[in-house]
């Protein structure tokens, strides 16, 4: 039982609902930041991207910038119907930059 106090407590053992929790958080941060990455170089590729960007950035709200992204299809992965949201926006966050 010590064992146990101690590896919960200090080992940092988890249980396997907690495991499974982190390993889907993980799993939905790093598929966002990878749809962030092909989004802004989707958006940089774009012919008319020096226009686009300038109209991005005169935008200042936040969701309707979030809407451009998501209308403009960078966010949208190959075979997927929706843009995943992290990935728009944290490609928003980018390109405000």
């Amino acid at each position: 039982a010590a064992t146990m106090v101690v590896g919960f407590v200090w080992g940092g053992w988890v249980t396997g609902g907690t495991a499974r929790t982190a390993a889907t958080t993980a799993g939905d941060v790093a598929r966002g930041e990878l749809a962030s990455a092909i989004c802004v170089e989707r958006f940089n590729a774009a012919p008319d991207a020096a226009a686009r960007l300038a109209e991005f950035k005169a935008i200042t709200d936040g969701y309707k910038k979030r809407q451009f992204i998501e209308a403009g299809g960078w966010a949208t992965m190959p075979g997927q119907t929706n843009p995943d949201r992290r990935g728009v926006e944290a490609c928003s966050t980018a390109l405000a930059a």
